[in-house]
């Protein structure tokens, strides 16, 4: 039985780790603020996540929409330090 608390005891010290970090979680807390590399990586993901939903659904202006956000990101990342 010891080792169920002690298993019990290990998740919550893993679970108080990963909430504490700069990634997103299960749990339902809001992550640490990302650095500027998270960040880009997460708005070309997020972008393209809605762009290919948009596809999917087959709405010829939200596709215009989200492709032309996903260019503006793309842009975005590839003039930045320019």
């Amino acid at each position: 039985m010891a080792s169920d608390t002690t298993n019990e005891e290990l998740a919550e010290q893993f679970k108080a780790m990963l909430v504490g970090s700069d990634r997103p979680t299960a749990f339902g807390d809001e992550p640490a603020a990302q650095a500027d590399d998270g960040a880009s990586e997460l708005d070309f993901l997020n972008a393209m996540r809605a762009f290919r939903a948009a596809r999917e659904a087959g709405d010829p202006e939200k596709i215009a929409e989200a492709e032309e956000h996903l260019r503006s990101v793309v842009r975005g990342e590839l003039t930045e330090g320019c």
